[in-house]
């Protein structure tokens, strides 16, 4: 078979198991395995039989499995839509082009590690995780810090979404500590303050220290705890971060140590083992580094204009006040303060096409993160960690800003 006709048809195949009990089961007769040679298999390939009318070919319209030289085959299914992810990047040339901006990934079709047929439909699914079930994203221009566009994410493509993944899922309670009688935010911050500078000494990817957070601030959310045990939470924390994300994954014995001795090791194996229960084992937040990486690719890269917003989202984990924003608001915000600092030129429609934000819905967060650095004189961690030269000493170029505008942005 030619491999172009494999290419175009691959596109259009679907692939699943089915033994004849199933096929009894949907009122098919059982299978004849029968030898069927590499020959005929390509050309059912090359001139697959004519589909239902109905979008979906269901179990009826199956064919039987066949053997190959005594290997039962998966059975081919041919819908008659391409897919959906095709779908989603035709409907993304086609915006590029009403709205008159540029296809980021125009210049990475010889480029196989970019994976562009599959950047889209990756950017969708982490925003319909975010937004939360289809009907509640109809309304998503008029509700407080929802996406520029009435939509951003197909309204099919929430199907591919697991039914049990709904809004709120990778999110905190922020106002979690109301239920905390042991506890205050000022210990939240100086345990996160702590964990920033594990997380540096180690130097960890900066999604480690993303989703450490959001594992302590979803667990808080759920549990109550008592302060003499805070610092036991933090760290296993870190600790399933690390197992989450790094390749090298330090020891208990290590943890325990930075907590001067504190703790035992079934005490670590233990607090790990009741927060993926509490959390129901789900940990794939989708990262602002993510959507950070995303949105810079729209502006060229820019090493600075990244390397104050990287400053400015790690620094969003030391206040209670950023809890509520969704990952995908506060790397656009970052982003957005970034340029904003550097005079880079406005929010322009490339800008709010590829972070999904308009300047409205982000310029409250950019308040709020101007305000809280301004003020910020105890939680230091992080602000020494980019003060160096490899960081292009963003937290003082920040600093500097700051006082010269009197705390504006």
């Amino acid at each position: 078979m030619p491999a172009a006709t494999f290419t175009h048809t691959a596109r259009f195949l679907r692939h699943a198991w089915v033994t004849d009990g199933q096929q009894q089961q949907a009122g098919m007769p059982p299978a004849k395995a029968q030898k069927t040679t590499a020959a005929s298999v390509a050309s059912s390939l090359a001139a697959p039989a004519p589909v239902a009318s109905s979008s979906v070919v269901t179990r009826s319209a199956l064919a039987g499995p066949v053997v190959v030289s005594g290997y039962k085959m998966p059975v081919l299914l041919f819908s008659a839509e391409p897919p959906l992810s095709q779908v989603i990047n035709d409907e993304h040339l086609a915006k590029c082009q009403e709205l008159g901006i540029e296809d980021i990934h125009r210049e990475d079709d010889q480029d196989a590690q970019e994976v562009k047929d599959y950047v889209m439909p990756a950017t969708h699914y982490m925003l319909a995780i975010e937004v939360g079930p289809a009907p509640a994203c109809a309304n998503a221009r008029a509700a407080p810090g929802a996406p520029s566009s009435p939509c951003p994410v197909p309204a099919r493509f929430f199907l591919l979404v697991p039914p049990r993944r709904h809004q709120g899922e990778y999110q905190a309670d922020p106002s979690y500590m109301d239920g905390q009688p042991d506890l205050t935010w000022r210990m939240r911050s100086t345990l996160v303050d702590w964990l920033v500078g594990i997380h540096w000494q180690y130097k960890w990817q900066a999604e480690t220290l993303l989703l450490a957070v959001n594992i302590l601030d979803r667990y808080l959310s759920k549990k109550q705890v008592d302060k003499t045990k805070l610092q036991l939470v933090g760290a296993t924390a870190m600790l399933i971060a690390c197992k989450y994300e790094q390749i090298y994954t330090p020891y208990i014995e290590d943890f325990n140590y930075l907590c001067e001795e504190m703790y035992t090791k079934q005490q670590f194996i233990d607090m790990e083992r009741n927060i993926l229960v509490t959390l129901d084992f789900k940990l794939g937040q989708p990262s602002a580094m993510t959507y950070l990486r995303r949105i810079s690719k729209a502006e060229n890269y820019d090493i600075a204009t990244r390397t104050i917003a990287k400053y400015l989202v790690e620094s969003t984990i030391l206040s209670e006040k950023f809890i509520a924003f969704k990952p995908s608001q506060i790397a656009a915000a970052s982003i957005l303060a970034a340029r904003r600092m550097r005079n880079s030129g406005p929010w322009d429609a490339t800008m709010e096409y590829y972070s999904n934000y308009n300047e409205d819905v982000l310029a409250p967060i950019v308040d709020e993160l101007a305000a809280f650095l301004h003020g910020n004189t105890r939680y230091r961690a992080i602000f020494r960690k980019f003060s160096g030269k490899p960081f292009l000493r963003a937290s003082q170029f920040v600093e500097q800003h700051l006082q010269k505008t009197a705390g504006k942005i």
